[in-house]
């Protein structure tokens, strides 16, 4: 027997230059010619400009005399240059022209996005001293 319905999500992560728009239409192109003939894909489709993080080092907010945000944690972080699937980052980045902060404090087991995700309690308080001290140095 054969179920007469079937699901999916699907999440595309983009490199640098990479046309979201094109992707998708390729993407939707290729699952039709998957169809089964007499059977029909449709659903829910959105698509998104990518956001692109800046160099954190050149970054004026996250320069060493700005970094009071590090403050709360015994370790010290890791300073990555991170992409965002977040839709609103690139529209704040297109609109304001500014760089965009993505702020992470989740621990590398925290399993994000899967059923069995979870967030500590020191993590996130952690993050909103660190949040905290970094609104106060970009009021300075």
């Amino acid at each position: 027997m054969l179920p007469s319905f079937a699901a999916a999500k699907v999440s595309m992560r983009l490199v640098p230059d990479q046309d979201p728009n094109q992707v998708f239409d390729a993407y939707v192109k290729h699952v039709k010619s998957l169809a089964p003939q007499g059977g029909d894909r449709d659903g829910e489709e959105t698509c998104t400009a990518p956001a692109r993080g800046s160099r954190h080092r050149t970054t004026p907010c996250c320069r060493p005399r700005c970094a009071r945000w590090r403050v709360p944690w015994t370790k010290k972080p890791a300073l990555i240059r991170e992409g965002g699937s977040i839709p609103v980052m690139a529209t704040f980045q297109q609109t304001h022209d500014l760089p965009c902060i993505l702020m992470g404090f989740g621990l590398h087991d925290d399993q994000v996005h899967a059923p069995n995700e979870k967030f500590s309690l020191t993590s996130f308080d952690g993050g909103t001293k660190s949040c905290a001290y970094l609104y106060e140095e970009l009021a300075k």
